[in-house]
């Protein structure tokens, strides 16, 4: 039996209301690319946690 699909829980915005509120719809050629001089942020995968330093312990004489 298929699994239901969940429902998003909040308000979901139509493209009608979108519109109404002065929002614009950008229709874009196919296969166009932004340049990667005009991406202000690129995801890459960082090596996990950083080790903790380990400092000597200060010893009382």
């Amino acid at each position: 039996m298929a699994k239901k699909k969940t429902v998003p829980v909040g308000r979901v915005e139509t493209a009608e209301e979108y519109l109404a509120r002065g929002g614009k719809i950008t229709i874009c050629p196919p296969c166009e690319r932004t340049d990667p001089e005009d991406i202000a942020y690129t995801w890459k995968p960082k090596r996990g946690r950083k080790k903790k330093e380990e400092t000597p312990k200060e010893v009382d004489f």
